[in-house]
């Protein structure tokens, strides 16, 4: 059985608070118990006069007293009594008091009397050597019981290195590293250990121990490796900014390093947006229903003719323009293309909008910056 570090504290705090209970609980009880002998020797003085000589009469009867005892078994099993070695009394001339000292303030009739005594102990020694022993042994277990539970870990890690190829001493290496790390460290090297199909995982496990990836970072490794790229361009893939390259004359996307697929028509309208980005051409509003951009129709029939666009859509661009229907209609497939090959990845590189407030038509603009943006034609 195992206990983590908050197990250990607390179990240890509540052992304290017990202890320290039961320290005051004990010397309340002696209190109590010389209190009492102190009344009982007014008693016997049989006289309400505070005179010297009651005084010394009260400072020999509490001498010879008997033991007293403490009530807790520990304690009592340690020290076995508790006897007054010798007392003295003085007549209080004001009301101060202090309560946990070894004096005790009694009442007389309309005087108050503060006795003050040195105690003497009989210890015994077996027992105290005893309870000493009992309280080292249980404080090394519960010391140790951390760190074994830490050796458990190690051991865990040390086997799942090994058995996807890593010698003894690199497994033990690594394990002591994964062991220090963080808690998102560790859980990013156990989804690369799981991974088969990677190559290089040794070096990309080191490399994690060493630099930390962030969430996101992550993502796009793990987005990388599952697309078959090797470990070292996919690292550089997740530690790389934003950046999104469009070739019209390969047909092809490449978004943050990966490369990415998009149909002809699909494409041809990223290109047209990301131009405009790339321009500072600001956003574009839709055209209104009943008045399409025939300017801009003309435009991307153009492109289309140049690039292998389809013919259907060509013609309806030179026929009828440039149609916010149209418009919102691909801005849709670019998002669903890109949503499934990137999944959320693919937010930072799709659209924003706004309604324009003087046509009170929606406008719409790639969220990318400019400067991260690069065309080929």
């Amino acid at each position: 059985m195992h206990f983590n570090r908050r197990t250990i504290w607390q179990f240890l705090a509540v052992g304290s608070l017990l202890f320290i209970l039961s320290v005051v609980r004990s010397y309340w009880s002696v209190h109590q118990q010389v209190t009492a002998a102190i009344h009982q020797s007014y008693l016997l003085s049989n006289t309400t006069l505070v005179t010297p000589d009651l005084l010394i009469n009260l400072e020999q009867q509490l001498n010879n007293s008997k033991a007293f005892t403490f009530t807790h078994p520990i304690f009592s099993s340690v020290i076995r009594q508790v006897s007054i070695k010798q007392a003295s009394s003085v007549l209080l001339e004001d009301s101060a008091s202090s309560w946990f000292n070894l004096a005790v303030v009694t009442n007389l009739a309309e005087h108050r009397i503060k006795t003050r005594f040195d105690l003497a102990y009989q210890v015994s020694w077996l027992s105290l050597l005893l309870f000493t022993l009992l309280v080292c042994l249980s404080l090394n277990l519960l010391v140790a019981a951390f760190p074994n539970a830490r050796k458990q870990k190690l051991i865990t890690w040390r086997n799942r290195l090994q058995t996807i190829g890593l010698s003894k001493s690199q497994a033990k290496l690594i394990a002591n590293k994964l062991s220090a790390s963080s808690v998102a460290t560790q859980q990013q090297c156990q989804w690369i250990m799981a991974q088969n199909s990677v190559d290089e995982r040794t070096w990309l496990l080191e490399h994690l121990l060493n630099t930390q990836l962030k969430p996101e970072q992550f993502s796009w490794l793990q987005l990388a490796l599952s697309k078959n790229i090797c470990a070292k361009q996919a690292l550089n893939i997740a530690t790389a900014t934003d950046e999104l390259t469009i070739d019209l004359t390969n047909s092809q996307v490449t978004i943050h390093g990966i490369p990415c697929q998009l149909k002809i028509t699909p494409l041809i309208y990223y290109y047209w947006y990301a131009q405009k980005q790339k321009d500072n051409l600001g956003a574009y509003i839709n055209p209104a229903i009943n008045k399409p951009d025939r300017e801009q129709g003309q435009y991307l029939a153009e492109l289309m003719q140049q690039y292998g666009g389809h013919k259907k859509a060509i013609n309806d661009l030179l026929e009828n323009g440039l149609k916010g229907k149209t418009l919102d209609q691909n801005r849709n497939k670019i998002k669903e293309e890109l949503t499934q090959q990137l999944g959320d990845l693919a937010e930072n590189y799709l659209f924003d909008s706004r309604r324009d407030g003087r046509t009170a038509r929606y406008q719409y603009w790639l969220k990318l910056p400019a400067e991260k943006i690069t065309l080929k034609v």
